[in-house]
């Protein structure tokens, strides 16, 4: 190789954004580490170059537009480099346009709390593109989009991977949902969220399974339950409705299972990893609420469509989550570290919606937590994890996942529903024992739901009858 200058592209271990460094093929790895760090102050502030490890990749860089943060666990073929290395020997030819060839990766951090608060100011800070969609959603200049031809003005969601939609197509999931404002106004009999709210109205147990066939109408039952009830949704399924930060997390307990550790290793891991996750979910909701003039425009309906159908908008939860994950993975996190800070935020939920005075919660209102198609955890890694009763039994992924999410409220303040077709009573039983453990008064058994289905003809027509009177027009309501 010639001794000119070269320009590598290097990114940061958890970041989206590449920069350039030109440096000569005759300096060292070493001297790479100080341009780095020169060319780069408030980055690698208070560390020294010395202590940066840099990794040599290839990877292709996509358009800006589709850009997400990169970490350097997720990146398969990578060579550490020593910083005694000449450049000319690492990259014998000439290295490949549009490409990234370094990742940066920084020391471990040391404060949990000071480098959570420096992540949470970044992504929230002044010109963040993920705080100006946040203000814009809260007040209510965005909103799903609509069947523009042929059958219109239904909502039309995309699942994600789809790069197009004919607009002719819509996504009845998300017809004639419920409005939380008309709190102490009996729920109308055509919401299948009847059945779930006269459960969680007289259950005692933290945790609600709900079981059902494909197509049954789970999933647009919690949908309605989390419009009129402040809450959280997640979706353990990837390319479906909801973010992908839950089956990332997947991806990051599979990868360690394969360090073969054992199961208490596994678990601790899962439930910090989830702790995590939750805290991710919290920050951004507190953000929300925090919007100026949130309680005019800013409800649990648009906090419920923001959840389920990130990829309509933007998936601020996922990106959250991987910055969290990204610049924590190497910091040795323990749950007592974490949990109160996770706590914090929780707390800080409550009080704010408390404070907006919102009719749909009060100091008696439970938030509702949602893990959508659970069934795909409960199959994963089914005698990696122990269980946190007293026998220890061994439990697949949801076992960790669950028990991390109840960690941080009691059940006076915080409800768990799963569901998924998959389900079972084995997973109901190892579930409940595991967790809250509460049988219902009077009753051998544990609170869950199994939703039956279309029960009669005249339920279909009765859906019919009501999409008709969505449609904007009588020609598309020749149904």
């Amino acid at each position: 190789m010639t001794d000119s200058p070269l320009t590598l592209f290097c990114l940061v271990d958890g970041e989206s954004t590449s920069f350039p460094v030109a440096i000569d093929s005759t300096k060292t790895i070493g001297d790479l580490k100080k341009l780095i760090k020169t060319e780069n102050p408030n980055t690698f502030n208070g560390v020294d170059a010395k202590n940066l490890t840099l990794w040599r990749v290839s990877l292709p860089v996509v358009p800006k537009n589709e850009r997400k943060a990169i970490s350097l666990a997720d990146v398969s073929s990578k060579e550490e480099l020593d910083e005694t290395d000449d450049i000319s020997d690492v990259f014998k030819e000439k290295p490949p346009n549009k490409t990234i060839h370094i990742i940066v990766q920084q020391p471990q951090p040391g404060d949990l709390r000071a480098n959570i608060k420096k992540i949470r100011g970044k992504f929230f800070g002044s010109g963040s593109i993920y705080a100006e969609f946040l203000d814009s959603y809260v007040q209510g200049q965005l909103s799903l989009p609509v069947t523009t031809t042929g059958v219109r003005g239904l909502p039309k969601v995309l699942r994600r991977g789809m790069v197009e939609s004919q607009g002719t197509k819509p996504n009845l999931l998300f017809l004639d949902l419920p409005d939380p404002s008309s709190v102490g106004v009996p729920v109308p009999e055509r919401f299948r969220s009847n059945v779930l709210l006269g459960v969680l109205e007289r259950m005692q147990a933290q945790d609600l399974p709900v079981f059902g066939v494909s197509g049954c109408g789970k999933t647009r039952t919690v949908i309605e339950m989390l419009c009129l009830q402040w809450g959280f949704y997640f979706n353990a399924a990837k390319g479906d409705l909801g973010s992908d930060d839950l089956s990332y997390l997947s991806e990051r307990i599979d990868a360690k299972l394969l360090e073969e550790k054992g199961p208490n290793v596994n678990t601790l891991f899962a439930k910090d990893t989830t702790l995590l996750l939750f805290l991710s979910r919290l920050l951004i909701l507190n953000y929300c609420l925090r919007v100026p003039g949130c309680r005019q425009t800013f409800s649990s309906a648009s906090w419920t469509i923001l959840q389920v159908c990130p990829t309509m908008f933007n998936d601020v939860f996922s990106e959250l989550f991987r910055a969290l994950y990204a610049k924590l993975k190497r910091h040795a996190i323990t749950e007592s570290e974490l949990l109160p800070i996770v706590r914090e935020a929780f707390d800080s939920v409550q009080e704010s919606l408390i404070a907006c005075n919102y009719p749909n919660f009060s100091n008696e209102s439970k938030l509702r937590l949602v893990v959508d198609e659970a069934q795909i955890l409960s199959d994963k890694g089914g005698t990696s994890f122990r269980s946190s009763s007293a026998h220890a039994d061994l439990r697949p992924m949801l076992s960790p996942v669950l028990n991390g999410f109840r960690a941080i409220g009691g059940r006076g303040e915080l409800t768990i529903i799963y569901c998924g077709t998959g389900l079972s009573i084995r997973t109901l039983h190892w579930a409940m024992s595991s967790g809250d453990g509460v049988k219902e008064y009077g009753s051998n058994t544990f609170p869950y739901i199994e939703f039956p289905g279309w029960t009669c003809a005249s339920s279909v027509q009765s859906y019919i009858d009501r999409l008709k009177k969505q449609l904007l027009d009588d020609e598309s309501k020749r149904l």
